[in-house]
């Protein structure tokens, strides 16, 4: 499943800021656990739950319950049910989104007329 987002995932803008959200706790159901486990099957189903979840955002992340943060990119590595949660991530809204494109024209076009 490398590449698949959750369907319930989405983006928001606020002010200046851009939040990533999915709700993937709700995976995280209670399957079972008030009910008597007498052959220790919540157990085994516990371990069999592994879930890690890669984000890049736009810009540099300045909030997120993420695992680790480096830049703009966070991870999430959840082993078992009980350490599954919602994913969150805010970083600033990209003032030019087009920039990088838009230097790297520039350079190319520098780069041509010093070829000259």
């Amino acid at each position: 499943m490398t590449g698949l987002s959750s369907e319930k995932a989405y983006t928001e803008i606020s002010g200046d800021y851009l939040t990533y959200r999915d709700p993937i706790g709700d995976l995280a159901s209670d399957y079972g656990k008030d009910e008597e486990d007498p052959f220790g099957m919540n157990e085994a189903m516990d371990s069999a739950i592994k879930i890690h979840y890669y984000l890049e955002m736009p810009n540099e992340i300045i909030d997120s319950n993420a695992d680790f943060i480096d830049g703009n990119k966070a991870e999430w590595h959840m082993v078992n049910s009980n350490s599954i949660r919602d994913i969150y991530a805010k970083c600033e809204v990209p003032l030019l989104p087009g920039i990088s494109l838009f230097s790297s024209l520039c350079i190319f076009f520098i780069a041509t007329l010093m070829k000259r």
